[in-house]
């Protein structure tokens, strides 16, 4: 009987542990810490000090270590707000998707890292920070509560915590879990120093504000559209006596997440609807161009004009909105976008290699080069770029743009004046001192590479894409044994 007990005794004890080693708490389709973390071992305490003489042999009480100090960071909840904050001064965001009351992964992240002085003191003075917090009896406002499953949705977080990095007008830069940011056995109490550096790393690989590129007038625009077979974005305006349709005009067109998308994707044109006095034959094409694509004077709108065919005007959107978080106008134009065909070549048009490093998520390759000028462009050409073992990596992984500044006045006469000036525009873009120079983007936008000719042929020029290629993708994602961790299985 008393074995029969003991068996019974040790039976339930198996089930608790199992059970409380498995619980999920599902909330909305969100799923917090399976089980509890892994406490960091105490440190062991120092040896006592041996008994004065005369204290009758009696040992003090040891000291009582002192707790290491908290601190609070700067958290907004509005996401919106945050993001106009961050336009005005320029700072990245960082978004962090958490459960304060209930998930055990974030209250020991609290503890050890968010909470210390050491990382908060950094965290505001270079970040945006903003705190969605899923809290099992939330009482705060409407449109916070709304937000945190609007944000959960529109940035696929599937568990707490998330932590994921956005530069100013929304852009990604980074994303990451629990297993990231937590305290590493080796680090001190207090001094999350791997955590400091990760985000060091992400805020400094941020992109650099970009201009909008534009064409001078409609007809040059429509013309341009033609030959590259990519759509012209055509911002209509009537600004006059008109405040704030002038202010979301200068809003949207200085918006990094519109300006670097219009500049991978589309042409863009601005047209000032002409006054009904006005004959020239500038206003006389805008009127008659626009009446064959059924359009007209608008205080703001974007009309979306695809030369493919005969052309067509796909989209006319009207601007009403704060253009601060251009991501919902964004999802409006991409399904705009024409695929467009590309055999693995060299190609020479700048918005032509954008939309296509977009398009198929790979990495632009630009090659600049003096063809007929330098030895080792030659060589170059020779040694890596026109061996089977260069073209097999860039036919899966690379869009390639060769910008070329023939010395011969043959070769230069057969240049187009645009592409001189793209060109030109493009040297003094990436700061190019000679050639050939190599950058490689990413379909973000970021720069991961560049440099000159080097020895070694393609084995060694292709190895050193795939490390630069690795080290980016490291970057902006979690590492592969984080992933079963921190991302919910796709």
């Amino acid at each position: 009987m008393a074995l029969r007990n003991l068996i019974r005794t040790l039976e339930n004890a198996r089930c608790t542990a199992v059970m409380t080693a498995s619980v999920v708490l599902i909330a909305g389709g969100m799923a917090f810490g399976q089980a509890k973390p892994a406490a960091k071992p105490a440190a062991k305490p120092a040896a006592a000090p041996a008994p004065a003489a005369g204290t009758g042999g009696v040992k003090p009480a040891p000291p009582v270590p002192a707790a290491a100090p908290k601190k609070t960071a700067n958290w907004m909840s509005d996401f919106l707000l945050a993001q106009k904050t961050a336009q005005r001064i320029e700072k990245p965001i960082l978004l962090y998707f958490c459960s304060t009351d209930r998930d055990d992964y974030t209250k020991k992240l609290e503890d050890e890292v968010i909470n210390t002085p050491y990382w908060v003191d950094w965290a505001n003075e270079n970040l945006i920070l903003v705190k969605i917090d899923f809290i099992l009896n939330d009482k705060r406002a409407a449109n916070i509560k709304a937000q945190a499953g609007e944000m959960k949705s529109r940035f696929n977080v599937a568990k707490v915590p998330t932590f994921i990095f956005l530069d100013p007008w929304g852009e990604l830069l980074g994303r990451c879990g629990y297993n990231t940011a937590s305290l590493r056995e080796t680090e001190s109490e207090g001094k999350p120093q791997k955590w400091l550096e990760y985000c060091q790393t992400v805020v400094a690989s941020r992109p650099t504000k970009e201009k909008l590129v534009e064409q001078p007038d409609l007809e040059a625009a429509v013309a341009s559209a033609k030959k590259t077979a990519i759509p012209v974005c055509i911002a209509i305006h009537q600004l006059a006596n008109n405040q704030v349709a002038a202010k979301l005009k200068d809003s949207l067109l200085t918006n990094q997440l519109f300006v670097r998308w219009i500049n991978r994707n589309m042409g863009f044109v601005q047209v000032a609807w002409p006054e009904d006095v006005d004959q020239s034959p500038k206003a006389k094409y805008i009127r008659d161009f626009a009446a064959k694509w059924k359009f007209g004077p608008s205080a703001l709108q974007l009309v979306i004009w695809d030369p493919g065919g005969l052309g067509q005007n796909k989209a006319m959107i009207p601007v009403s909105f704060d253009p601060v978080d251009c991501g919902p106008l964004i999802k409006r134009l991409e399904p705009m976008l024409p695929a467009i065909d590309y055999g693995g070549g060299w190609l020479d048009s700048w918005k032509v290699a954008q939309a296509l490093s977009v398009q198929q998520s790979k990495d632009l390759l630009i090659s600049f080069v003096s063809s007929d000028g330098s030895e080792f462009s030659k060589k170059m050409d020779d040694e890596i770029y026109n061996t089977p073992e260069f073209k097999a990596y860039s036919r899966n992984n690379l869009i390639l743009l060769k910008v070329d500044f023939p010395a011969a006045a043959d070769l230069q006469a057969k240049q187009s004046k645009e592409l001189k000036e793209q060109n030109n525009m493009l040297a003094e873009m990436f700061g190019v001192r000679g050639y050939p120079t190599v950058v490689v983007r990413n379909p973000k936008g970021q720069k991961i590479l560049d440099g000159k000719y080097m020895k070694g042929g393609a084995p060694v020029f292709v190895q050193e894409l795939k490390m630069a290629v690795q080290k980016d993708k490291d970057r902006r994602t979690l590492l592969s044994q984080e992933l079963s961790k921190d991302v919910a299985p796709k």
